[in-house]
């Protein structure tokens, strides 16, 4: 059990590495413990077999059966040890889900008290700014029908404040809430 927790913090290179090395072991295995049930013991008796001498041979039905029963099954211990190394946790999952919603919701409760503290412009552009998440600089001035100067100066300071950051994408910028 300790082995698949360590095995599911793996990047998705090493989960796929690890499933198909599996599967390869378990094919062998596989091969060496259905060989009597498919290959019958007066075949095995007459004919000197080397170890792993039925692997990937299709020479008759026995060696085809034998070896598609194998693949067929190896290919399923790969797909079941890939679900559960895929699987999430459902309570990871859901605490994972409830420590972003608390996030989100302190983080809302930041932007409240710190506009208590702005005039009633930069209220507007922080209110704007929520609506969108992201918006343009130009958006930004056509809503709220303001200047581009009065914009860029509230903008500017709201940054200087760690409120907003600005990203530059062409003639405009990007406006979006800060990470304070």
């Amino acid at each position: 059990m300790k082995l698949l927790i360590r095995l599911k913090h793996l990047d998705q290179m090493s989960k796929t590495a690890f499933v198909l090395f599996m599967c390869l072991v378990s094919y062998i295995i596989l091969m060496f413990i259905l060989k009597p049930v498919f290959i019958p013991q007066d075949v095995l008796q007459a004919h000197t077999t080397v170890m792993g001498d039925h692997i990937m041979t299709f020479t008759n039905p026995n060696e085809s059966r034998l070896n598609i029963s194998a693949i067929a099954l190896s290919i399923g211990v790969g797909f079941a040890l890939s679900l559960l190394l895929h699987k999430k946790d459902d309570k990871s999952e859901s605490a994972e889900n409830a420590e972003k919603k608390e996030t989100r919701i302190e983080k809302k409760r930041e932007i409240d008290i710190l506009k208590k503290a702005l005039n009633a412009d930069q209220k507007k552009i922080i209110e704007e700014i929520e609506k969108e998440r992201e918006i343009t600089q130009d958006s930004l001035r056509f809503r709220l029908e303001w200047s581009k100067a009065k914009i860029s100066t509230i903008l500017t300071r709201l940054d200087k404040m760690g409120l907003i950051q600005r990203r530059r994408e062409g003639k405009t910028y990007v406006v979006f809430l800060g990470k304070k």
